[in-house]
């Protein structure tokens, strides 16, 4: 009963909430639950596919020198030569081709029945049984303009695992994370086509004469071949891949994305295709805008996924009343989000310094193509209604757009500082240092790249504001991407004015910390020592940098010989703490390149729930510990871990780092000194009734491999699904 189950859920959500929201909350809730009730009856009998809008999608890609690709073309050329063979590699998959009746190879031994081979005839009879009667007859209409000798792709299969959602399923009545080994990721990941924008580059490195290429017709003609298989086998609002709105975001902006480069490059498509995709994007935008991932409360990266694919639709899609309306909405709530989401301090504020990748991603796109329209149309939209947009956030009215910067004058600050904070949590090897959740999510995947690699982002923050650190930083490799954003915006922002990163956090509270030595004599803690030798060099304070994010709760030392980031502040999400690990003053620890202490990562989500609390607990960390208990909880679901500990930084400096929680009952201290030839850990810690009865325990490392043999963490793993066997070093 799925209804039953989501006002079971909802219930739980609303009393979770202050009372002054709940009427208003509980309310909301049913008026959608009815329309969910109604729609579905009325799609059981008639198509969910629109009728295609009046008039062309827009162009707004101007396609930058394809020179730029050539770091990037190898690497490209693997990939693309896969995807035209529908084979995938992704969330830990390994090279996968993913087509009706494949074998797989199980997720920790559980397997399940991929369904049968099929035969799929050019004049969609195969289809009958697949889709639902509403929309059978328009789904083989779409499948007739499928390319000759066309293999589908089987779009609904965890490929990993073999498990199979049905395509005639209403998407609201799709369940997931219920069986053991089966991950709802693995088609959504897929169905996002953020492998469709590389086809195009391999397009345009085609043409150029590069010799890794098939000719470029053979890609164009597997983008629209894709899109159109897709579009036969998901109709809209049914089946797993209409279940999650982020994904139907993500989907459509990645499809036009795609979509413009080809035609950048002067590829064109024949009409029918044309007028299936508008009609297409048309479907999602409508979609997105009726299941949007808003509450009163807590939004997350979903919601702000949900505006952005709502943007890029609504940019391509036809000026109408409506359009410009969706549009105007999309801009209005992107600068509500980004400025709930992203701190002063330029963190994302999920408590993941890979989902503040993706999010920031999300938000330089989105400014980009918002940059980037025509101007008769940015005039348009402060003419819209707001009134006849029904959607759950308040929509009083749009944002105040100037003449060619709808955007307020914080923008470009809060974006490069975005960047900014990227830049300084990579570690010497360009991997970033790992904090809480990563789910190797992204908005838009250029080429391939490593996933802890976050340069990109850099380059395309530093494509909008025109800042050369940003630009210098990223490097060669990721040239393209900054310059097809600066393309995609037509202007930069205002350069916004240089500042010096602070040096201590601006919400330290001045509160002083219990004196540890009295705790300790007191009998009610005991101490551990971590004394780290480093090896033999200059001193390990020379030119060492301290900066401190205190909205995220990070604070780095960096120098030519170290990188250390310390974890000790919110658990994310407004306190739900979704994506957060139990991780407080956790330590990521590198010395002369060399990997000494690295978070381990996340592995898996829902798949294996045992998995996903190894790596969430506090033995996957370099923490403070007290036993086997946990300073947060991990038993509320696999996405809610509430602020618990209340940890919070007393003292940061070039010299050192002191912070304490309260996550197990009392409180926790730990001190960090930096001295020429050692780092200095010092945890004063509750004390339990089996700990030894000596006062403290003291710890020499002088290797990582013995450190790593103390603290016995899960294997590293560096993107979802991926096991490594050991985290590299520079070279």
């Amino acid at each position: 009963m799925p209804l039953i189950d989501s006002a079971r859920r909802r219930l739980s959500q609303v009393l979770s909430q202050p009372p002054d929201r709940t009427v208003a909350a509980s309310l909301a809730w049913a008026r959608r639950q009815v329309r969910a009730e109604l729609a579905k009856a009325k799609h059981k009998r008639t198509p969910t596919y629109l009728a295609a809008p009046t008039g062309a999608l827009a162009q707004l890609v101007t396609l930058p020198p394809v020179a730029l690709l050539n770091p990037q073309a190898e690497a490209l050329a693997g990939s693309v030569a896969n995807y035209i063979n529908h084979r995938f590699d992704l969330l830990g998959s390994g090279w996968v081709a993913v087509h009706h009746g494949l074998g797989p190879r199980g997720l920790d031994g559980h397997t399940y029945d991929s369904g049968p081979t099929i035969e799929a005839d050019s004049a969609g009879v195969w289809l009958r049984g697949r889709i639902n009667p509403a929309n059978l007859s328009t789904a083989r209409k779409i499948w007739r303009l499928v390319g000759s000798g066309y293999r589908p792709i089987d779009w609904h299969v965890d490929f990993i695992s073999g498990f199979r959602w049905a395509e005639s399923t209403w998407y609201l009545d799709v369940t997931y994370a219920r069986d053991p080994g089966v991950d709802v990721k693995v088609p959504w990941e897929l169905s996002r086509g953020q492998h469709l924008p590389k086809l195009a580059l391999a397009a345009a490195l085609a043409t150029s004469g590069n010799e890794h290429f098939e000719p470029a017709d053979t890609y164009a003609a597997e983008f629209r071949n894709q899109v159109l298989d897709f579009m036969a086998t998901n109709p809209p609002r049914y089946g797993v891949n209409w279940r999650c709105t982020m994904d139907v975001g993500i989907r459509v902006a990645n499809w036009l994305m795609a979509y413009d480069l080809f035609r950048a490059q002067g590829v064109t498509f024949d009409a029918a295709f044309e007028s299936r995709l508008a009609a297409s994007v048309k479907d999602h935008a409508e979609f997105i805008v009726a299941n949007l991932e808003w509450g009163p409360g807590l939004r997350s990266n979903h919601y702000l996924a949900d505006i952005t694919g709502l943007l890029f639709a609504a940019a391509y899609l036809p000026s109408t009343a409506r359009t410009d309306t969706l549009l105007a909405f999309a801009i209005s709530e992107l600068i509500v989000e980004v400025g709930l989401q992203f701190g002063d301090d330029g963190a994302n504020f999920e408590g993941s310094t890979c989902y503040h990748r993706l999010s920031a991603e999300m938000v330089a796109y989105a400014t980009a193509l918002t940059l980037g329209l025509p101007q008769e149309r940015i005039d348009r939209l402060a003419g819209v209604d707001p009134a006849s947009l029904d959607a759950p956030p308040p929509f009083d009215a749009p944002p105040p757009f100037e003449a060619s910067n709808p955007f307020p004058a914080w923008w470009s600050v809060r974006l490069t500082a975005m960047a900014r904070f990227t830049m300084a949590i990579t570690k010497p090897y360009r991997r970033v240092a790992q904090i809480g959740d990563n789910d190797s999510g992204r908005f838009v995947e250029l080429v391939p790249s490593d996933h802890l690699d976050h340069r990109h982002l850099v380059a395309a923050i530093g494509g909008l504001v025109d800042d050369d650190d940003l630009t210098d930083f990223s490097g060669p490799q990721w040239a393209f991407e900054a310059a097809l954003v600066r393309s995609l915006a037509g202007n930069h922002l205002p350069k916004p004015p240089r500042q010096g990163h602070p040096l201590l956090d601006p919400n330290l509270d001045g509160l002083p910390a219990p004196e540890p030595d009295a705790l300790v004599l007191a009998g009610t803690h005991r101490r551990v020592i971590w004394r780290v030798l480093a090896p033999n060099g200059p001193p390990l304070t020379d030119g060492v940098v301290a900066l401190a994010f205190g909205d995220f709760g990070l604070y780095v030392l960096r120098s030519d010989r170290i990188f250390l980031a310390v974890r000790c502040g919110p658990v994310g999400q407004q306190g739900n703490g979704g994506h957060a690990h139990n991780d407080q003053l956790g330590i990521e620890l590198t010395i002369d390149d060399q990997q000494w202490f690295t978070d381990p990562g996340t592995y898996v989500y829902t798949p294996l729930p045992e998995q996903r609390n190894r790596y969430r607990s506090a033995a996957a960390h370099f923490v403070p510990r007290v036993g086997d208990e946990e300073p947060g909880r991990l038993d509320l679901g696999l996405f809610t871990s509430p602020e618990q500990t209340q940890s919070r930084c007393v003292a940061f400096g070039h010299d050192g780092f002191t912070g304490l929680h309260q996550g197990f009952g009392e409180t926790t201290i730990r001190q960090i000194a930096v001295a020429a030839n050692e780092i200095v850990v010092i945890d004063t810690v509750p004390r339990r009734p089996t700990d030894p009865e000596c006062g403290h325990v003291e710890h020499v490392i002088v290797s990582p491999a013995e450190l790593t043999a103390l603290l016995r963490p899960p294997p590293f793993s560096p993107g979802y699904g991926v096991i490594e066997a050991r985290p590299p070093t520079a070279t």
